[in-house]
């Protein structure tokens, strides 16, 4: 994203001065750029989501010297939307931050990769007329040739593609595969076989990252293999190939790759090669990342605690209840690292469902740009009474802290509401401190920052008030697993009712009036799958929407019911190892999703691979369809439960 910013930089004409803003980037760099914003020097900045909602940012924006911004375009927006591939949880908050705060007049929304359903949730909230306020290009460029196939062995079916017409020819090359170790084996066996070939995935250093696409972009290196972390903003304009050598995840995902390929207008192939067993995998990830009613309710009660400590806190919360409002609002830090290994809830799930809430008609909370849980702070010299009357926080901060060897540890936003202070007050106080070279501090474990607008104190009010909002989240919880198995469902569907079962039969041997070498059998098969494609980006997704109270519902189509129904065969052996599993297991995992993960072998943040790799159950049944497997395991849970009230 840094690099994609930073060469659209580059690439502005010298009339549109511009600069971008990242985390990346020393303090000095920074301050030359927003001083130049302060100076009206600036016409064109970049910033990602992130950034934009960052207390640093939010805090620039309050001053005065703020020029105004006339337009805001935000790209790639299907991020925006529930129904996207590639939903993201930072850009929730990004009509909030460019209406509410920034107060833009104009916005201009732009993405490659919108079904009909993700464009009129783009419309929606950036309140764009869904007509009117769209244009629409073809998804596919013409120059584009199209292939799919089923091969029984892809190393050599890929080998025996690259020594074929066109393809032997072709001299920029991409092959996505999906996983990192996946990339360094594949360029290794094709280096073997004397092909230039390099991998690329966010497992390497940034330096052999930055080399290997150097390489492919000067046309020193012909085959990069890559995971979806390669691509993003690619601009070389004659990549004559994408190949998939796996399954991508869903049908925008595979538009968006094959679009890197061919933007000089010179023909381009892309070819995909099919297979049940990448299916299986992207159907147990779309499952294993989603969360169950019980991690959720856990969640609500982290961040809305029914204990109360203070009488001071427990009157303010009883006016709440009442209808009356705070004095101030409540506020609260929580530890992402210790969320995550708690609920077992990656950070980027934990903060999509606290955006759910952010974003309700009636918010119970506010997401505030996170922050900091802990603080380290140390003195050169013991302080003196002077210091402490120069800076007020430092009296509070040593009688509240954890006194180390070489430090004081304390939790800022207790500092701040003991105070009554707000978190830049306080750090602006321990800057000047440090500045001074009166002392230091570190910030440590980055946690989300929550503001409390609603907190019920009595206990009936508040299991009414958990389970309301557990019933919403887990809908919409269950909304995006059943989005992300839809979008898997719909690219395996599509792919294998067009693929051949070997690619050399779609002959290239054809050479037509334009040069192209299509035989009439590749052609019609580039045909058909444009066609497909086009119906499913212009079609109304297949999923039920929730009514009050349930979750929503998908039907998979008949091909792949019959499919899935293939998966669950012998569940009565899957069964018999549950069952060991568990009655030596059962008092550490309580959660179906979680043995059922790691039967999967798929890791989470309390079961990682390195804990789990080396257990006969690591990854036993990859074969098996995982929400058949999961509600067996909780079959086998219920059991182990009710024998020990026995």
């Amino acid at each position: 994203m840094v690099s994609l910013m930073q060469d659209q930089v580059r690439c502005l004409p010298p009339e549109l001065p511009g600069a971008c803003l990242t985390s990346m980037q020393e303090s000095s760099e920074q301050k030359k750029i927003i001083k130049r914003i302060f100076a009206n020097e600036i016409r064109i900045l970049f910033i990602s989501p992130e950034k934009l909602q960052s207390e640093n940012f939010q805090n620039l924006l309050k001053a005065d010297r703020f020029p105004r911004i006339l337009l805001a375009c935000v790209d790639e927006a299907h991020c925006l939307s529930e129904w996207s591939h590639n939903f993201r949880p930072s850009y929730l908050k990004v009509n909030l931050t460019l209406k509410e705060k920034l107060k833009v007049p104009c916005i201009l929304a732009m993405t490659g990769t919108a079904t009909h359903s993700t464009k009129s949730s783009i419309c929606e909230m950036l309140e764009i007329h869904p007509t009117t306020g769209v244009i629409s290009g073809p998804l596919i460029r013409a120059n584009l040739k199209l292939s799919v196939s089923v091969e029984t062995n892809r190393e050599t079916a890929l080998i025996n593609l690259l020594n074929s017409e066109p393809f032997r020819g072709l001299n920029s090359i991409i092959i996505y595969v999906m996983r990192q170790n996946q990339a360094d084996l594949l360029a290794s066996q094709l280096r073997v076989r004397n092909f230039q070939a390099d991998s690329y995935h966010a497992g390497k250093s940034a330096s052999q990252r930055k080399t290997a696409q150097t390489n492919f972009m000067t046309g020193k290196l012909r085959i990069l293999v890559a995971t979806i972390a390669f691509g993003l903003g690619l601009n070389k304009l004659d990549v004559r190939s994408v190949i998939h050598f796996n399954l991508p995840k869903s049908m925008e995902n595979y538009v968006q790759e094959i679009g890197r390929s061919g933007r000089d207008g010179l023909p381009s192939y892309c070819h995909m090669f099919v297979d049940q067993e990448d299916f299986t995998k992207l159907r147990s990830l779309a499952y294993s990342d989603s969360v169950d009613e019980i991690a959720i309710r856990r969640l609500l009660f982290k961040v809305f605690p029914n204990s109360v400590k203070t009488e001071e806190s427990r009157e303010e919360g009883e006016n709440m209840a009442a209808g009356r409002t705070l004095s101030r609002p409540l506020q609260l830090c929580l530890s992402m690292d210790g969320l995550e290994a708690d609920l077992d809830i990656k950070r980027e799930v934990i903060e999509t469902l606290l955006s759910y809430m952010n974003m309700f008609p009636d918010p119970p909370l506010r997401m505030l740009p996170s922050t900091f849980a802990k603080c380290n702070l140390g003195f050169y010299k013991p302080p003196t009474e002077k210091l402490f009357q120069e800076f007020p926080c430092l009296e509070t901060i040593i009688k509240q802290s954890k006194k180390t060897r070489t430090s004081y540890v304390f939790e800022p936003i207790k500092i701040c509401e003991m105070l009554d202070i707000s978190f830049e007050d306080l750090r602006g106080q321990l800057y000047r401190l440090q500045r001074r070279k009166e002392g230091y501090f570190e910030l440590i474990e980055p946690s989300f920052y929550l503001e409390l607008l609603k907190f019920p104190f009595k206990q009936d009010v508040d299991d009414e008030f958990i389970d309301s909002l557990k019933v919403e989240l887990f809908s919409r919880s269950k909304f995006q697993e059943l989005t992300k198995l839809m979008q898997v469902d719909q690219v395996y569907n599509i792919m294998t009712s067009i693929a051949t079962q070997d690619h050399l039969k779609a002959s290239y041997a054809t050479v037509d009036e334009t040069g192209e070498r299509m035989g009439p059998l590749r052609i019609q098969h580039s045909e058909q799958l444009q066609k497909s494609i086009g119906q499913y980006f212009s079609e109304s997704t297949q999923l039920i929407q929730s009514q009050a109270g349930h979750p929503p519902q998908y039907t998979p189509p008949a091909t792949i019911q019959e499919l899935i129904a293939g998966l669950t065969e012998n569940d009565s052996t899957v069964l018999y190892h549950l069952q060991n599993f568990l009655a030596h297991q059962s008092e550490f995992i309580a959660s179906a999703r979680a043995v059922t993960r790691i039967f999967h072998g798929i890791p989470s943040p309390q079961y990682t691979t390195t804990q789990w790799c080396r257990s006969a159950c690591w990854g036993k049944f990859v074969d098996f369809n995982f929400d058949t497997l999961m509600r067996l395991a909780q079959k086998v849970l219920l059991e182990n439960q009710l024998k020990g009230f026995v």
